[in-house]
């Protein structure tokens, strides 16, 4: 008798590892982050509201810094430009679908903060794709302390954002260049 284990159905399933292997290990925190966004529109709390937004963006970031194995990005066929570029987009579209109904919840609730929310969410998506380029900087180790540094300093002050993203994504496509050559 043949054992059939049951496996958590994603709608990440047609781009596989990042988000498909992410939501798997944690939907229990996005059920909990829904009763939590429950009970911020109950008792009209607009910070705890905010703090589950906050919390998709950086599940998301920590699904998106997982390393993959070698043989995923060696069957991709194209430049590392390329296989950037479609990690990024995929990341992203993931990131959103995961956090565009609470995004939409609190800006249903409290439209006199719909700016401070998109601005909140603008931001995540930066740190998602500073994140993103930031393990490919390093890839196939992990980061290392001067990355990991800039990525410190990135948290503390936003707009090195702005200088720091080029950078890495010209050290990306110089990293990976050597794997899918």
């Amino acid at each position: 008798m043949q054992y059939k284990g049951r496996t958590i159905p994603t709608p990440f399933s047609y781009h596989p590892y990042d988000f498909t292997i992410g939501i798997r290990n944690s939907y229990l925190l996005y059920i909990g982050l829904y009763f939590i966004l429950f009970i911020a529109v109950r008792v009209d709390n607009f910070n705890l509201g905010i703090a589950t937004l906050l919390a998709t963006l950086v599940t998301s970031i920590t699904f998106g810094s997982k390393l993959e194995t070698e043989s995923y990005i060696w069957n991709f066929s194209g430049s590392s430009y390329s296989f950037l570029k479609k990690k990024l987009i995929l990341s992203i579209a993931h990131a959103s679908l995961l956090s565009f109904s609470i995004l939409g919840i609190l800006m249903i609730i409290w439209p006199s903060q719909h700016l401070y929310i998109v601005g909140l969410q603008a931001i995540g998506y930066l740190y998602l794709i500073t994140f993103i380029l930031a393990k490919y900087t390093a890839y196939p180790r992990m980061m290392s302390l001067p990355q990991g540094l800039i990525l410190v300093f990135c948290l503390w002050i936003p707009p090195l954002l702005l200088f720091v993203m080029p950078y890495l994504f010209l050290q990306s496509i110089r990293n990976l260049k050597y794997l899918l050559t």
